[in-house]
């Protein structure tokens, strides 16, 4: 009786919520083979999304192209850990160094330590 209750109040695993997922899932899916960090935006879970752009950010940075990776970092929200993780994917690409990479260091809280021991 517990499991039709938790079905009848909306758990998770109800069709119409785990369709959405999916559906989400797929966006995420094609935006990372996109090749452009613009899909990332129709991905609706915030940490997918933020996934996303750290991907194409590493990307970038991976190409040489850090301050374009930068410039994806600084659309993730501030106060989460998606633009920490994404400015410390740039140090960790190795195309940055010394002050350039301190400096990327410092815009990566939570993880500004770690990334300073590169």
């Amino acid at each position: 009786m517990a499991t039709l209750v938790g079905v009848a109040c909306g758990s998770p695993l109800s069709g119409g919520e785990a369709t959405v997922r999916s559906a989400d899932r797929d966006r995420y899916a094609a935006a990372l083979s996109s090749g452009s960090p613009d899909f990332c935006f129709d991905v609706h879970d915030p940490d997918l999304r933020g996934d996303c752009l750290v991907a194409h950010a590493t990307a970038l940075a991976e190409g040489g192209e850090a301050e374009a990776a930068a410039a994806l970092c600084e659309l993730l929200p501030l106060g989460g850990v998606w633009r920490g993780e994404c400015y410390f994917s740039i140090v960790d690409a190795g195309v940055v160094e010394g002050a350039a990479a301190a400096a990327f260091c410092h815009r990566a809280h939570p993880f500004t330590e770690k990334c300073m021991g590169h």
